[in-house]
């Protein structure tokens, strides 16, 4: 009985490290990904902005990699031109031409609809004007995630 225990722990020791030399074969690929990424970031971003103005390493890596949710998203949409009211309707539209929303949601109005009124709630530079109308009132991006 023990013995059988001590052999299905150390079969999985042995599984567990084969996945860790695995994992870590990934995670250093992922790193020479974003090196690469930031030699080519900071080559566009110098011809892009000043010296003084050059966003931080997390705004440039949102050039090339979307932002996670939903929410995130509407803020990204809203922060490109802060002091806008925009509708639902604008800002779904926004996203289907980004590719932010999945399009065999079938309620896509309503999701965008509930991720907004979250953020509002919980980020006080997104302010509900009407029931279907926001403004996002802050700074840019790459200021408030800083």
């Amino acid at each position: 009985m023990i013995e059988e225990q001590l052999s299905a722990i150390l079969a999985e020791i042995a599984e567990l490290d084969t996945n860790r030399t695995r994992l870590e074969r990934r995670a250093q690929v992922l790193r020479d990904a974003i090196q690469s990424l930031e030699a080519v970031i900071g080559v566009e971003a110098a011809h892009d902005v000043t010296a003084e103005e050059e966003p931080s390493y997390a705004a440039r890596l949102r050039l090339i990699v979307p932002p996670r949710t939903t929410g995130d998203r509407l803020l990204v949409l809203m922060q490109s031109e802060p002091g806008r009211a925009w509708t639902l309707g604008e800002l779904l539209e926004k996203m289907r031409e980004k590719g932010w929303i999945n399009p065999t949601v079938r309620h896509q109005r309503e999701t965008l609809r509930l991720a907004i009124n979250a953020l509002a709630r919980n980020n006080p530079t997104v302010v509900r004007l009407t029931p279907t109308s926001y403004r996002f009132t802050g700074r840019a991006l790459e200021e408030v995630r800083r």
